[in-house]
């Protein structure tokens, strides 16, 4: 059975914006546990729906805690399955989850032609039809497995996952010109430009990833059996928070990291992304020729224009030059940005710290190195899609956010 401590922590997990510490930047926040009251820290101040949700934990904490399926990680499942679910309503986009989940459940281990399963759906809960469930007819119907599994290709079910339409995306229908923060991978841009505010798009990567998402962004999300779940426009505005709290004032350049690095994690290219906002972090690069000002490498020196040209400071997408900077952080090594969002240098090797000597990998290692040399923020994503984020605030503590499935985030 789960504890309430373990209950915290699967809540603690679950929420991005929620972490543990005595000293943290935002708002304190208590969620009272079958009597117990437990304080976090939350860099943003809950919304509404966030409160909802809280109050939903809250009233349900004694069946979660009498949840016995003599397994750890299976009643963390379905706890975190109660979560999302109420949570994905909360965001107005109700129906029958768990049946979702069950599908999911049915081709986790299938492939077709030796490949995974993967899957686009449009959801629009709203919507009475009177046809065939996609759901139930998908077991017995093979051929479903090979549909909606292109870029621009998806099926629309509405009310009890009635199907709808057989559809695709029309080229004509998307990248009007440049947009505000999208605060999702790339590849789901398609289909965030077709949906309407009444519907949620539904996304199974072929590597297993699952990603459910509205016009906003990112509202919930499963990797490797964990799940996140996401309000945004709040999880933007907490990257804003950690760059401000490390000095960094530009507003634009924490939006523009978290396409990033969902890019980079859903892609599962390992990263290491340095920010250098005191101009101080060149003597701890080992590889001095990796720095693009005054590099004696000539390939570098060839690149450095086309390079300088990179902006993370800006709203539009063409200015920031996503693809290049996907690329050059999926060199080895790091690349680094000053504070006014522009490259320093890629495939930089970071000079090993003593305090960093404990950790596995090289890119882990050079991670806590940068932060103990006085990085910060200093993002790392791990080959296999984890994304960590290390930073300081001005009380001089050290915090961490994990996104253990993107989230992500």
């Amino acid at each position: 059975m789960i504890s309430k401590n373990d209950l915290f922590d699967i809540i603690m997990e679950i929420i991005p914006q929620y972490y543990k510490s005595e000293v943290g930047i935002g708002e304190k926040i208590s969620i009272n546990i079958d009597g117990d009251v437990y304080v976090f820290n939350s860099f943003r101040k809950n919304t509404p729906k966030l409160n909802r949700l809280v109050k939903f934990i809250e009233n349900n904490c004694e069946r979660f805690l009498n949840i016995d399926l003599n397994s750890r990680s299976l009643e963390k499942q379905l706890i975190q399955r109660y979560i999302v679910s109420e949570w994905i309503k909360i965001k107005g986009y109700d129906g029958n989850w768990f049946e979702f989940f069950d599908y999911c459940d049915t081709i986790e281990n299938k492939t077709y032609e030796n490949s995974s399963i993967g899957f686009n759906f449009i959801y629009s809960p709203n919507e009475v039809v009177d046809s065939i469930s996609i759901l139930k007819d998908a077991k017995k119907q093979k051929i479903l497995d090979v549909l909606t599994e292109s870029q621009y290709t998806y099926f629309k079910m509405g009310k009890d996952w009635k199907f709808i339409a057989y559809e695709q995306i029309h080229l004509s229908d998307i990248y009007k010109g440049n947009e505000e923060y999208k605060l999702l991978p790339e590849f789901l841009y398609p289909y965030k430009h077709i949906l309407c505010d009444e519907e949620c798009g539904i996304t199974r990567t072929k590597r297993g990833d699952l990603i459910i998402f509205n016009k906003q962004g990112i509202i919930a999300s499963n990797r490797k059996s964990s799940w996140k779940i996401y309000e945004p426009l709040t999880f933007k505005n907490a990257l804003v928070d950690i760059f401000q709290s490390s000095g960094c004032q530009h507003y634009r350049i924490a939006c523009n990291m978290v396409d990033i690095v969902f890019d980079l994690s859903y892609r599962r290219h390992g990263a290491l992304i340095i920010f250098d906002l005191d101009e101080t972090f060149n003597d701890k690069i080992q590889n001095q020729g990796s720095i693009l000002d005054g590099t004696d490498n000539i390939l570098y020196s060839a690149l450095e224009s086309s390079i300088a040209l990179i902006n993370l400071n800006t709203r539009f997408n063409k200015d920031i030059r996503k693809s290049l900077i996907l690329e050059l952080a999926s060199v080895d090594g790091a690349i680094v940005f000053n504070k006014h969002g522009k490259v320093k240098s890629f495939g930089s090797i970071v000079k090993n710290h003593i305090n960093a000597n404990m950790q596995e990998g090289a890119r882990s290692t050079a991670a806590v190195s940068a932060y103990n040399y006085g990085m910060s923020p200093v993002f790392k994503i791990s080959s296999d899609g984890e994304i960590q984020i290390l930073f300081s605030h001005k009380c001089n503590i050290t915090n961490k956010i994990e996104d253990r499935q993107i989230l992500f985030l």
